[in-house]
């Protein structure tokens, strides 16, 4: 479960009735190589304090929550949004360890980033065994940024500005267990998400297959030849 507090500064310029925020819309299965999607469940978006509208869609490799009324101004002032989500397939299992790997603000904003923050709470007596973090563009591995631990939080805080398109990303490894492996259901939604679609069209062909032989035989086969006599006289 994540939630964030985003606070703007509008101008009335690129933000005038509200703002997107584009979550990554697929990852890298560790398994097969090939791309797998998130599963977002958005809880609550606020502004200030009060329920705010918005919307959900898939953009690309982003999918975008567009948070703002169309039909009203945002006053020209800073605003804070919270935006509360649960997300799945977000940790990384190993042999010996457990990954929390996070794009912590993403790098799709067109505006730099005075500050980002990350406060990730783990359950009490969790043993982290590495802690890292990433900043600067997409496959950028800068080290801009510090760390501490707070009780059971860690918390990673850039320490330097980020510009347009640069991000702020977090690996966390912990012991196993901390976290419950897949349950049963999340395999098998794993197992249709890698192999729905060859199921699909492997399906699909075996039922054209069959409805053409049923049709075959039943319309297109011809009718048995009677016997054949030989002919001694031409006709």
């Amino acid at each position: 479960v994540v939630t964030e507090t985003i606070t703007v500064n509008v101008e009335g310029n690129q933000i005038r009735r509200g703002i997107f925020r584009d979550f990554p819309r697929y990852y890298e299965d560790a398994k097969t190589g090939g791309k797998l999607p998130y599963q977002y469940d958005v809880i609550s978006v606020r502004r200030d304090d009060a329920r705010e509208p918005y919307t959900r869609e898939s953009e690309g490799n982003a999918v975008q929550i567009r948070i703002g009324d169309a039909d009203r101004f945002l006053e020209r002032r800073e605003h804070t949004y919270e935006i509360k989500y649960r997300v799945k397939n977000q940790i990384r299992y190993f042999d010996q360890h457990d990954e929390l790997y996070w794009n912590v603000t993403g790098n799709y904003w067109n505006f730099p980033i005075e500050r980002a923050e990350a406060v990730i709470s783990l359950p009490e007596g969790s043993r982290v065994t590495e802690a890292v973090a990433y900043t600067g563009g997409q496959g950028i591995a800068e080290r801009n940024y510090a760390y501490r631990k707070v009780m059971n939080a860690h918390v990673f805080e850039t320490s330097q500005a980020l510009q347009s398109r640069e991000g702020l990303t977090i690996s966390l490894s912990m012991q196993k267990g901390v976290i419950d492996p897949p349950s049963a259901s999340d395999k098998g939604w794993l197992w249709w998400a890698r192999n729905g679609a060859l199921t699909v069209l492997g399906a699909s062909f075996l039922g054209l297959l069959g409805f053409f032989y049923r049709s075959f035989k039943r319309v297109g086969e011809d009718p048995p030849k009677g016997p054949v006599f030989p002919q001694y006289e031409p006709p």
